[in-house]
């Protein structure tokens, strides 16, 4: 990852649980892999230094009513930048339904045998996962709840072009198109693994794109 992109992703990590009321105060666990956790770990000394985060360990910090101010600016330029925020309307009332039968059958049938299927929908600059398989927490570690407080698909997707490849992925996604592709990832162990995942448009009553379903293989050992 680039510092920018190791930057953007502090930001709107912690910006998330900013905006939650109940989470205002939660300090957020960093992970990243061991090529980008030096330059990581010196961009939040850095941030902490000019009272942007405050912060607990080396990769534990939570962000400061200051630093909220500061980067408010940088937020709105970042979230523009990703169409699917605006995409997903949050007055839908089905945004939350789980996948149907119908569906987990679909997208599970481009994997042949997926290890856990998730519904995701994109909020505050980061992919919240609302409904997933128990398989989830075998390949990652992490209960889709803990997911979601790490920060999100971003907390554990690491290399070159991560974000890119993200704000591509949302790209296609909210344009109705389906998406494969392989990423590593890091799990809560910090161990390091390869997954091959399909995801999809979902859309509402009113065929507006909602979020999306996605399937999700480890291939590590292929």
């Amino acid at each position: 990852m680039t510092d920018d992109e190791i930057r953007t992703h502090i930001f709107l990590t912690l910006a998330r649980l900013y905006e939650d009321p109940l989470r205002r105060k939660q300090y957020n666990r960093f992970t990243f892999e061991s090529s980008d956790k030096k330059r990581a770990r010196e961009i939040l000394a850095n941030l902490n230094r000019n009272q942007v985060v405050e912060q607990l360990q080396p990769d534990v910090v939570r962000l400061t009513d200051l630093g909220y101010k500061l980067i408010q600016s940088d937020l709105k330029h970042l979230r523009k930048e990703a169409p699917a925020s605006e995409a997903i309307p949050t007055d839908s009332p089905d945004r939350l339904k789980p996948p149907s039968p119908e569906e987990i059958e679909s997208i599970s049938h481009k994997l042949g045998q997926p290890d856990y299927i998730s519904a995701s929908r994109f909020r505050g600059g980061v992919y919240e996962i609302y409904w997933a398989t128990e398989g989830i927490q075998k390949v990652t570690g992490y209960t889709k709840e803990e997911l979601n407080e790490a920060g999100g698909l971003l907390a554990v997707i690491q290399g070159s072009g991560t974000l890119m490849k993200l704000k591509m992925v949302a790209q296609i996604l909210f344009k109705g198109k389906e998406v494969t592709d392989e990423v590593d990832i890091i799990t809560k162990r910090g161990r390091k693994r390869t997954i091959r995942f399909v995801t999809r448009s979902r859309y509402d009553s009113n065929g507006k794109i909602i979020g999306s379903i996605n399937a999700i293989k480890d291939v590590t050992s292929e």
